[in-house]
């Protein structure tokens, strides 16, 4: 099955879900095998790898992780929404459309695109205000006049 294109068809159908675990950006120079496996995603950069990792696979002390690895965790947690409409990598304005949503109240949106759906990534105590503002755009989509 291919992914849609269309931005009206995707803002309509995007069918946006909050996942109950609370993420932490993290930071190693080196690749580690086990947080990678553990990560939700991990993204290679020229300062190193950066980690989207469960609070759940963190080790207990973040200090002892800072002293064996090097590894940075950013100081907030982030909740994960997925679009669950299957976007096509070449769809043009879905990221735009969400992220100007969120910029409206002020909600910082972490996006990261999979082969099937989008992920955002919102600060914990956004999360549930972010939700109700795509589920209120797919709804605006859907209903007749919006976007001509």
């Amino acid at each position: 099955m291919q992914g849609l294109t269309d931005l009206r068809l995707l803002l309509q159908s995007m069918e946006p879900s909050l996942d109950t675990e609370l993420y932490r950006f993290c930071s190693a120079a080196h690749f580690h095998a086990d947080w990678a496996e553990q990560a939700f995603a991990c993204v290679k950069e020229a300062q190193g790898w950066t980690y989207v990792l469960a609070e759940r696979y963190l080790p207990e002390s973040t200090d002892a992780a800072d002293v064996r690895h090097n590894l940075q965790v950013s100081n907030k947690p982030y909740r994960r929404i997925t679009l669950q409409v299957h976007s096509s990598l070449e769809a043009v304005g879905l990221t735009a459309a969400v992220s100007t949503v969120l910029a409206t109240h002020q909600i910082s949106c972490n996006m990261l695109a999979g082969f099937y759906h989008d992920h955002l990534f919102v600060p914990q105590e956004h999360a549930e205000l972010a939700l109700q503002l795509l589920v209120q755009l797919s709804a605006d989509m859907r209903s007749d006049g919006f976007f001509g």
